[in-house]
């Protein structure tokens, strides 16, 4: 059953490896998100930005910005940081030549500014020193098709439902009413990688288009659009 969502067109581009579960058996944690099947690998091409970015950490910048949250609920605590790293960052393209830098959550907090994966990767940092589950957590890559964009976004499991923390607005949002977003790859704050598969023949032509760049070896333009800048609606 779980081999009808698998999509060999995604595999071949985004990852070196093979799955790292058999296809029946998915991780009690995977990230099935945005009615997509989400299928662990044991290798993708992101993975050493985002080690790197996991690694380095943030516990003295993030405390002063997590710890007034900390008596909160789960879902509170989600909304709290969700809004107030969106109101300490502002929004900035990547100025390197690839185009697309992933930011520490401490360069991120120290100069206020980053694009839509360093406003994720703070606001996981802050959950992470709230005490939320590493396996909870998912840095999640896609086409936003609402807004034309290649976006990323957190994602976060809080009592068994998925809720997006999106640098556009500072509302939660269910991952079934984030309508017109296609995930292709979600990295979990435990080091764990998963591809998004769909139906055969149902593909997102968005989906598509990612892989045909990812097969000329071009980076996916993250955070490089307006739409990743600019308020959605959800």
């Amino acid at each position: 059953m779980r081999s009808m969502f698998r999509s060999r067109l995604v595999l071949g581009a985004l990852f070196a490896a093979t799955a790292a579960a058999a296809i029946g058996q998915a991780p009690a944690s995977a990230p099935d998100v945005f009615g997509s099947r989400a299928l662990a690998v044991d290798k993708s091409r992101y993975d050493a930005r985002w080690n790197r970015v996991l690694k380095a950490g943030a516990r003295s910048l993030v405390a002063p910005i997590a710890m007034p949250a900390k008596a909160l609920g789960p879902s509170a605590q989600l909304h709290y940081v969700n809004a107030a790293i969106n109101r300490r960052v502002r929004y900035r393209f990547d100025q390197g030549p690839t185009g697309d830098q992933w930011a520490t959550a401490e360069e991120t907090l120290k100069r206020s500014a980053g694009d839509c994966e360093d406003y994720a990767i703070a606001k996981l940092q802050a959950l992470r020193a709230l005490g939320v589950p590493a396996d909870r957590l998912f840095m999640t890559i896609g086409h936003d098709s609402t807004a034309a964009a290649v976006h990323a976004v957190l994602v976060a499991e809080v009592q068994g439902r998925f809720w997006v923390l999106d640098n556009r607005f500072n509302r939660l949002v269910p991952h079934d009413q984030f309508h017109g977003f296609y995930p292709i790859i979600s990295l979990g704050s435990g080091g764990r990688a998963w591809l998004h598969g769909y139906p055969p023949g149902k593909v997102p032509a968005a989906v598509k288009a990612m892989d045909m760049a990812l097969r000329a070896r071009r980076e996916l333009p993250l955070g490089n659009s307006l739409g990743s800048a600019v308020a959605r609606k959800a």
